[in-house]
C-alpha cells in the first residue's frame, strides 16, 4: 500500500497542498485541516477563505503529537512500523478523520459575523467605523484569526489583520494611513473598520471576512458619503429688464432646491446647476430671474441635502411678480404718473400765461395813467 510523505515546510504560497492519505495515528488530525485547504482551487494568499485554512492547518501541524517535527519526512522503519497495524486500526482512523472533518464543517455552518442591514454614513473629510462582528466562543484566540476588509467593485484590500497583528504589505494605496481596528476589542469578537479622511470616491459596499480555525463568515456594509451644505450666498442684480437672484453653496450629494413665494405659497422656477469641484463635491448655483416688481413681499429659497437631513431656508424681502392682475396695476400706475405729469406740464404752462397777461394789463394801465396827467 502506497505511503505518504509530509513534505519540508514550503514558502506560503505552497504551503496547503498536503493530500489526505492513510496516515500514522500520530499524524491523523494534522490531515484533517490539510485536506480542507487542499479541497481548494484558487490561490491560498488571493483568496482569505484559502489563506485562513492555510493558517488553520499550519496552526494544527504545529501542535502534532507525533514525535516529528512539523514538515519533518518520514522513515521507512517508521512507516512499516505504522502500516503493519491490523487493517480494523487503519479503518477506525479513516473514521475518526471523517467524524472530525463533519464536526468542523458543522461548526464553520454555525460561525457566523453580524454588519448593519443599512447603509452607514460618513461625513466627508471626518470618521466614519463599519460595524461587523461576531460571536465569541470559549478558548478563543486571536493568534488563529484571519480578519479582511474588502471593497467589493475591485476586490482591493483595504485592511487585513492575521498572526496576531496587522497585515498592511497588500492595502491599496488609496487607505493607506486611513484605516485601523479596535484591536482591544477583538478579544470581544468586535472587528469593525474605522475610516479615516472620507473622501467622495470611498463609497460604495465593502465585505468584512473573518476565519478561525473553527469557521469563515463575511458579512458586506456599504458605505455612503455626504458633506453638509455651506451657508449660501446670494447676490442680486438689478437690471433694466428685471432683477436677478444667485444663490451660491457647496456640498454633497446634489440637493433639492426651490424657490417660492411665501404670500401665496406660489412656487417659482429657477435655474438649478451643480459642478464638481477639485475634493469631489458639489458647487451649488441656483439663478431666479424676476422679470417684474410686484406684491410679493417675501421670497423664500430652500436647500435641503435628504441624506443627513439637512434644510436650509433662507427669505428675501424683496417684491416679486405673481400674476397678469400685477402687471396690470403696474401698467395703469404707470399711466396715472404720465397723466399726472401732463397735467403738471399744462397747469405751468397756463399758469405762465396768465402771469405773462397780468403783466401785460399793468403795463397797458400804467401807460394810459401817464397819458390823462
Amino acid at each position: 500500500m502506497a505511503t505518504a510523505k509530509i513534505a519540508t515546510p514550503m514558502p506560503h504560497t505552497q504551503r496547503c497542498s498536503i493530500p489526505l492519505a492513510v496516515l500514522s495515528p500520530e499524524d491523523a488530525h494534522r490531515a484533517v485541516v490539510t485536506q480542507l485547504v487542499s479541497n481548494h482551487r484558487v490561490d491560498p494568499w488571493t483568496d482569505p477563505e484559502r489563506r485562513t485554512l492555510c493558517f488553520a492547518a499550519e496552526s494544527v501541524t504545529s501542535i502534532s503529537s507525533s514525535g516529528f517535527p512539523p514538515g519533518a519526512p518520514v522513515s521507512s522503519h517508521s512507516q512499516k512500523t505504522y502500516w503493519s497495524e491490523p487493517h480494523l486500526r487503519r479503518t477506525h482512523y479513516r473514521v475518526l478523520c471523517a467524524v472530525i472533518l463533519w464536526a468542523y464543517a458543522i461548526l464553520s455552518d454555525a460561525f457566523d459575523v453580524v454588519v448593519p442591514k443599512t447603509p452607514s454614513v460618513g461625513i466627508h473629510g471626518q470618521s466614519v467605523v463599519l460595524g461587523c462582528g461576531f460571536a465569541v466562543i470559549d478558548g478563543f484566540s486571536l493568534e488563529h484569526i484571519v480578519i479582511t476588509w474588502q471593497r467589493t467593485r475591485d476586490n482591493k484590500v483595504v485592511h487585513s489583520y492575521h498572526y496576531g497583528k496587522d497585515q498592511l504589505d497588500k492595502q491599496d494605496g488609496q487607505y493607506s494611513g486611513r484605516t485601523s481596528l479596535f484591536t482591544e476589542e477583538l478579544r470581544n469578537g468586535n472587528v469593525s473598520l474605522k475610516l479615516d479622511k472620507l473622501r467622495v470616491e470611498d463609497a460604495g459596499q465593502y465585505m468584512c471576512f473573518v476565519s478561525s480555525v473553527i469557521g469563515s463568515a463575511k458579512g458586506t456594509v456599504s458605505l455612503e458619503i455626504a458633506a453638509y451644505y455651506s451657508e449660501p450666498e446670494v447676490l442680486v442684480k438689478f437690471q433694466s429688464s428685471g432683477t436677478s437672484f444667485v444663490l451660491t453653496s457647496r456640498g454633497y450629494p446634489e440637493a433639492s432646491v426651490s424657490w417660492h413665494c411665501e404670500d401665496n405659497n406660489k412656487h417659482l422656477k429657477p435655474d438649478v446647476s451643480f459642478s464638481k469641484t477639485e475634493d469631489g463635491l458639489y458647487s451649488l448655483k441656483s439663478i431666479l430671474e424676476v422679470a417684474q416688481v410686484s406684491m410679493c413681499n417675501k421670497l423664500v429659497a430652500e436647500i435641503q441635502n435628504h441624506l443627513v437631513n439637512q434644510t436650509i431656508i433662507r427669505r428675501f424681502n424683496q417684491p416679486l411678480p405673481d400674476s397678469g392682475e400685477n402687471e396690470q396695476a403696474v401698467t395703469f400706475m404707470n399711466i396715472c404718473i404720465a397723466v399726472g405729469l401732463l397735467l403738471l406740464v399744462l397747469g405751468t404752462i397756463i399758469a405762465l400765461y396768465f402771469v405773462k397777461r397780468e403783466k401785460q394789463l399793468r403795463r397797458i394801465k400804467d401807460e394810459l395813467t401817464v397819458m390823462n396827467i
